[in-house]
């Protein structure tokens, strides 16, 4: 009887992990360059909390999973 490779399904949760934190990445990023781009000091302060939201999610992802790029 052959053994069920532990790791595989360990493996491709972890590449789905990376898959979503680089679409987040990628979607904080463009926020925050729109956010950048329409002087976030002048809009809404809703906006700007919310800007400052996903700031600390980011980081909160990035201290949790750490950088990997």
């Amino acid at each position: 009887m052959t053994k069920k490779n532990p790791l595989s399904s360990a493996l491709i949760d972890l590449e789905w992990a990376r898959v979503y934190a680089g679409r987040i990445q990628h979607e904080l990023k463009l926020i925050a360059k729109t956010l950048a781009d329409h002087n976030a000091h002048v809009m809404n302060t809703e906006l700007a909390k919310g800007a400052e939201v996903l700031k600390a999610r980011k980081k909160a992802l990035q201290t949790k999973y750490g950088n990997k790029r």
